[in-house]
């Protein structure tokens, strides 16, 4: 595909993907990342740049040549429903390190990098694919907080950044950053000194569209700063985009759009695309020592707090999850990892049961004698307290048992007794759960 669209469209395209790894990956046979908050967890800035140029060589193998990522959220409120784990953590001057790592790393595999979500989606409660988010801090705050990644990555050589849905009332009070002057050009480009392309977060989120038609938004976005306005349409027509550009045609010849500042735009794109000509190698996608590396990397993510059940070779295992399927703002809708977490378990020699609690009913399942209870969990978002309370009271009355967090690391706070948080839910990151269960429940 990509290469045919080169053949239509010529050199200068630019072919972008959400490539951020763990939960957010769109093309899952090439090396990726086990996720954003797994590398912060392994805390190694060297691990990062590798799995980040293995990641950035495949990409621009397949003809990808820009990749919306890495975050750059400092993720100081677990009770965010749309960052969480695709943070590097909650430390500016760690995450900042992981970003620089990922910058350099993607783009030395030949795919630029994006700054995302800026000036900074870490501390809201808010999901901007719903509504809009503020953020209250002060200037001050937010110099010691929140941009110290997006500067750390800017020095780096970050090629581009993604503007944030939210209003950030020190810098602008009434505009969301996307459609904000203040914060694009003012903050971003003149105080920063971001020469890059500016490119907007997806345009048809709620956050902007409750409040503005497509090509206002586009028109607004354009006019702040925005280089490259991101309007996608996951379930609409080529009517939409058709009746967008039209309207933004006339935008132009009403004088509503800035001519200088469209031609400026222009020459980052064409630069960026020169800069960044992703090429046609599918075969030089994978490289020796991929695998070995993603896996160490997962390995070196997970967590364990407090002490492990004994789970000796044999030992009999109840892995317990909601009935359903997994998904969240941002990532893909799966099915759920704990079918395969349960097989990679009996390769590895327990004896594994599965069960299942409807969220609905919350009954308590029957559990056969002398097995360790593993509740799993695989949500972005956090347990509702409904189901946090039947958890807890069956954990209480049960000797033997473990929380496996698959997906939100933060869960582990939520239930009693000891937990493995593994930071993802892929094939590297369940082969990590299953060698600790046997390395650590001896």
């Amino acid at each position: 595909l990509t290469h045919a669209l080169r053949d239509i469209c010529g050199d200068d395209l630019i072919i972008a993907t959400d490539q951020e790894g763990g939960s957010v990956v769109r093309v899952l046979d090439i090396p990726f990342s086990p996720g954003t908050m797994a590398l912060g967890s392994a805390g190694d800035p060297e691990l990062t740049q590798k799995i980040a140029a293995a990641s950035g060589r495949a990409l621009a193998a397949l003809g990808i040549n820009l990749n919306l990522a890495p975050v750059a959220d400092v993720n100081n409120n677990p009770q965010n429903p749309v960052i969480g784990e695709r943070s590097f953590g909650n430390d500016p001057a760690k995450v900042a390190a992981q970003v620089s790592a990922f910058v350099q790393g993607l783009q030395s595999g030949g795919v630029a990098a994006t700054l995302k979500h800026f000036p900074g989606h870490g501390d809201t409660a808010v999901d901007s694919h719903i509504g809009l988010p503020r953020l209250e801090h002060s200037l001050d705050r937010l110099q010691d907080t929140e941009l110290v990644p997006f500067k750390a990555g800017i020095w780096a050589g970050a090629a581009c950044v993604m503007s944030a849905h939210l209003v950030v009332t020190a810098l602008d009070r009434d505009a969301p950053a996307t459609l904000s002057k203040k914060v694009l050009t003012d903050l971003l480009r003149a105080e920063l000194g971001f020469t890059g392309v500016i490119v907007s977060d997806a345009l048809e989120m709620g956050a902007i569209a409750e409040q503005y038609q497509p090509a206002e938004a586009v028109t607004e976005a354009l006019n702040a700063g925005i280089d490259l306005a991101n309007f996608n349409r996951h379930a609409g027509s080529v009517r939409v985009h058709a009746k967008l550009l039209r309207d933004l045609q006339k935008h132009f010849r009403e004088g509503r759009l800035e001519p200088d500042l469209i031609a400026k735009s222009h020459t980052r794109l064409k630069a960026l695309a020169q800069s960044y000509p992703a090429g046609y190698a599918p075969d030089k996608a994978w490289q020796d020592g991929d695998k070995v590396l993603l896996q160490e990397a997962a390995r070196r993510a997970v967590k364990v707090v407090g002490g492990l059940p004994e789970m000796r070779s044999g030992a009999s295992l109840t892995l317990l999850s909601r009935s359903g399927e997994i998904g969240g703002a941002a990532a893909d809708i799966i099915e759920s990892p704990v079918d395969k977490l349960a097989g990679i378990l009996k390769q590895a020699g327990f004896d594994v049961e599965q069960t299942y609690y409807d969220a609905e009913r919350l009954e308590p399942p029957t559990l056969k004698p002398n097995t360790v209870l593993v509740v799993v969990t695989a949500s972005r978002t956090r347990l509702p307290k409904r189901e946090r309370y039947f958890l807890k009271k069956m954990l209480d009355k049960i000797e033997q048992s473990v929380h496996v967090a698959l997906w939100n690391p933060y869960e582990a706070d939520n239930l009693p007794g000891p937990a493995v948080v593994s930071y993802g839910f892929h094939e590297p990151s369940l082969k990590a759960v299953a060698d600790v269960f046997r390395t650590e429940g001896l």
